[in-house]
């Protein structure tokens, strides 16, 4: 697991399984770190949700799975 002290940018997808209409969204957290020995800076990049999608894919239902995940991994504050 990654940790980051400084505020962290996400990105989503979602996307459907056409033969059984399942639908799956997933959140991946960006940050940059600095080594500190080197004092090189870094992208770093981690998956940190992935989970089934039931209901309407209005925006007012994917707000709620997004909002809802980053409360579960910590990430709503940063």
């Amino acid at each position: 697991q990654a940790t980051t002290t400084g505020q962290v940018s996400t990105t989503t997808d979602l996307w459907s399984v056409d033969q059984t209409k399942a639908a799956f969204m997933s959140i991946t957290a960006h940050w940059i770190e600095k080594d500190a020995k080197s004092g090189a800076w870094s992208l770093c990049n981690q998956v940190i949700a992935f989970k089934g999608i039931a209901g309407a894919h209005t925006g007012q239902n994917l707000g709620r799975y997004f909002v809802g995940l980053c409360e579960h991994v910590g990430i709503v504050d940063r």
